[in-house]
């Protein structure tokens, strides 16, 4: 009789070792799972940032070259105000290119903890106590 309980007791933490090793692998599939997922989308944010720094681009050489046909056909006037309206333009268009460029907090992915990790391997190493089925003296696994 307390050899099959000793068996019983033994096979115990085995049954417990094979379902938090089950847990382990779910938890680290659905990681794995967002973690693809989060790349992808921040793929897609800097494929955007990326074709938005280029549209800037192009926008301030289509600008610039604005202001030299300007200076080809000078009339006081409209190169002054042309000038003006451009060179806004550009200090506009840079500026965004500079804020999209520091914007770098959001290229990044990491693991949030929901439950403390050290918090779950105490719980586990203390989870279980054999004793006698009666009661009385115990064994603490702690």
């Amino acid at each position: 009789m307390v050899a099959d309980s000793a068996s019983r007791v033994t096979a115990y933490p085995q049954a417990v070792q094979a379902k938090l090793e089950s847990a382990f692998n779910s938890l680290k599939t659905a990681v794995m799972s967002q973690c693809e997922m989060q790349t992808r989308i921040l793929l897609q944010k800097i494929d955007m940032r990326q074709t938005t720094t280029n549209n800037l681009q192009d926008q301030i050489s289509t600008d610039r070259d604005n202001i030299d046909s300007i200076e080809q056909h000078e009339n006081d006037k409209h190169d002054f105000l042309l000038r003006r309206q451009i060179t806004k333009a550009i200090q506009d268009i840079e500026s965004r290119i500079r804020e999209l460029n520091q914007r770098n907090a959001w290229l990044k992915i990491e693991v949030v903890e929901q439950t403390a990790v050290d918090n779950i391997v105490q719980t586990i190493k203390g989870s279980l106590r054999v004793q006698p089925s009666g009661g009385g003296a115990y064994f603490n696994s702690r």
